[in-house]
Parts: C-alpha cells; sequence; structure tokens
C-alpha cells in the first residue's frame, strides 16, 4: 500500500475510533463490522421495509475516491433519525458523515429471481451544511470468513486479482456474505487461503455500472450497478 493510502487509511482509523462507542440509536459498531462513509446525499428516501414497530428507508450517497472518480454507496436509515429534530427535510444534496456496518440481504427482483443487496445500515448521521467540513471517507474494516473458493486472474494489463466472498457473523447465527476484491501481491497471498479460513480486512465499498443483457445473444437490456469491497489492507487470523 502507497504512503498515500497508508496516511489516508490512518486518518479514516483515527474516525473508527472515534465512533466506537454507543450513540442515541444503540451501538455503533459490530465487533466485526464497521463502516464509515462521508458524501453527498443524492436521492430520496425510498420506503424499503419493516421490523417490528421501526420503518426502514433506503437513500443513495455519492462518495469521492481519490482518482476523482464516485462511488454510489446504497444506505438504510431507520424512521428513528427522522423523527429527530436535526433530521433536515430537504436533506438531498446534502454532505453527510454515516457510521453504521455493511449488510447484505437475499432479494428478488423484477423477474423473480434472487440477488444480493447489499448496503450500509446506518446508526449515526452527522450532517454538515459546508462540503469542507468532511474530508471525503469510505472505509469498512471486517472480520469474517472466506465461504466460496477464491477466484484469482489477470487482467489483459497484467494486474492480478482475486475475487473472494466473505461471511461476517452476525448475533443469533447470521451472516452477511460480502463479494470482496484483492489486487496484485495482496490478490495472490488471499488466492491460496481456503474456504473457512479467517481474515481481518481494510477497504471501501466501490460501485461499477454493467450491462445486464436480456439474453445471452440480445443486443437489449438494462444498466445496472454492483457493489464489491476493494481490500487494501488484510491480516491472516488464526482461531
Amino acid at each position: 500500500m502507497s504512503e498515500k493510502f497508508e496516511l489516508l487509511a490512518q486518518k479514516e482509523m483515527e474516525l473508527i475510533t472515534k465512533f466506537d462507542k454507543s450513540s442515541s440509536h444503540g451501538r455503533v459498531f459490530d465487533e466485526s463490522n464497521k463502516a464509515i462513509i462521508t458524501g453527498q446525499i443524492v436521492s430520496e428516501l425510498k420506503y424499503d421495509h419493516k421490523v417490528g414497530d421501526i420503518d426502514f428507508y433506503r437513500t443513495t450517497v455519492k462518495v469521492k475516491r481519490i482518482s476523482q472518480k464516485y462511488d454510489y454507496v446504497p444506505v438504510i436509515i431507520s424512521n428513528m433519525f427522522m423523527d429527530d429534530a436535526n433530521f433536515p427535510k430537504d436533506f438531498v444534496g446534502k454532505f453527510v458523515q454515516i457510521a453504521g456496518k455493511m449488510c447484505s440481504y437475499d432479494a428478488k427482483d423484477e423477474e423473480g429471481k434472487m440477488h444480493l443487496d447489499l448496503y450500509i445500515l446506518a446508526k449515526t448521521i452527522i450532517f454538515c451544511d459546508e462540503a469542507s467540513q468532511y474530508s471525503d471517507t469510505n472505509l469498512l474494516v471486517m472480520t469474517g470468513y472466506i465461504c466460496k473458493p477464491t477466484i484469482f486472474r489477470k487482467t489483459p494489463l497484467g494486474k492480478r486479482i482475486a475475487d473472494l466472498h466473505l461471511a461476517i457473523n452476525r448475533a443469533y447465527g447470521r451472516s452477511d456474505y460480502l463479494p470482496c476484491i484483492a489486487w496484485n501481491n495482496a490478490a495472490e497471498i488471499i488466492a491460496m487461503l481456503e474456504v473457512g479460513d479467517k481474515i481481518k480486512m481494510c477497504g471501501r465499498i466501490q460501485s461499477r455500472d454493467y450491462f445486464k443483457r436480456n439474453s445471452p445473444n440480445s443486443e437489449e437490456g438494462e444498466w445496472r450497478i454492483a457493489y464489491e469491497v476493494s481490500i487494501f489492507k488484510f491480516e491472516i487470523l488464526t482461531e
């Protein structure tokens, strides 16, 4: 990892320490699943699901990369935040810092096919009036188990890539399943690990557009967004 990324990771880890305590909406982080993003809200809240008496809504936060490109991160917010007097009604376009955890959910698309839905569950939300108040942050710190065989590949330009899936355990026997990608030297090491091996990793959630064809030979289809965790640092753990 370059010196620039080292400094960025150190700064963002300081944010983890800052938020790693209880809030008015319960504990901010799970021990094995910590997420912080800072960016601009770019979509209205849309009802997503209900758990008990709590309604949850989905929005999207635009987060800038070092390369000046953007990732569009899905975020789930409970109605408890909207009942807070400090939660603005005209929140679209606002810059915000969100801390919580990365979650996955098996959802059905419009065709009835199952797909993995990824999002950050917000546990703390801080609004700011000026973009300059916060630096762009996109940080995940997670501990989990490799749950599928890792795929190692090379790009036409020679970059080494490992595609892996991590299972992050929740309470009550449930898990979040997160697609991840590692690069170059990290990719070669991770590719040697086996299903069931445990790692702790730091990374960021990234979005990418892809074209979904109606059939293998069809020219028709639609553009969709896929999400994955890009790993920039990891540690192999032993039980």
